[in-house]
């Protein structure tokens, strides 16, 4: 089913409701995942879904800090790693954030400066602490960073920027490829 999904996102460039609103756009694939290649600076290319999710809209995998990598390398392989927090910075600065809903899905589309025709969808996942809902799904979203500290990219509909959470926070993971 995977293979067909991603046939056709390939295919056709986005998956979305209609060509109005797409939720992702798609250069190629490395180890069956889909990415997009955003013309940042570095080279670096974005999956187009997060850890444990099968579209760009759905929230995915919650991950707890001590997982990261593991949660990264299980479910894409060795070409994939978790962002670091430069590289998330990286998007942050060369990248054009609209807060938009998709296919009844909030978040934001993230655009290259270069062809707004190339982009990726971070989905408002929310964020766990245990079982406990501590950030609204469809409100706000949570990106974990990698490195030793428990730096991430927090995302609502006012605003986006870096934080630190505690150990036991489950959130997303967007992976990148060289």
């Amino acid at each position: 089913m995977r293979q067909l999904f991603l046939l056709g996102v390939l295919l056709l460039g986005f998956v979305g409701a209609d060509a109005k609103s797409p939720a992702v756009s798609v250069t190629a694939s490395v180890d069956g995942h889909a990415y997009v290649d955003l013309g940042l600076p570095s080279g670096l290319k974005w999956a187009t879904c997060n850890v444990g999710a099968s579209s760009p809209i759905e929230c995915g995998d919650y991950i707890d800090l001590d997982d990261r990598d593991k949660a990264v390398s299980s479910k894409f392989g060795s070409n994939w790693k978790v962002p670091s927090r430069e590289d998330l910075e990286e998007l942050y600065h060369n990248c054009i954030w609209e807060w938009t809903t998709i296919e009844g899905v909030n978040g934001y589309k993230v655009s290259s400066k270069k062809s707004k025709k190339q982009f990726i969808f971070l989905p408002a996942a929310g964020r766990f602490l245990g079982a406990y809902e501590w950030g609204k799904k469809g409100e706000m979203g949570a990106y974990w960073c990698s490195g030793e500290g428990a730096d991430y990219l927090n995302i609502d509909q006012k605003s986006k920027g870096f934080s630190y959470v505690g150990p036991m926070v489950k959130q997303s993971v967007r992976p990148v490829t060289e």
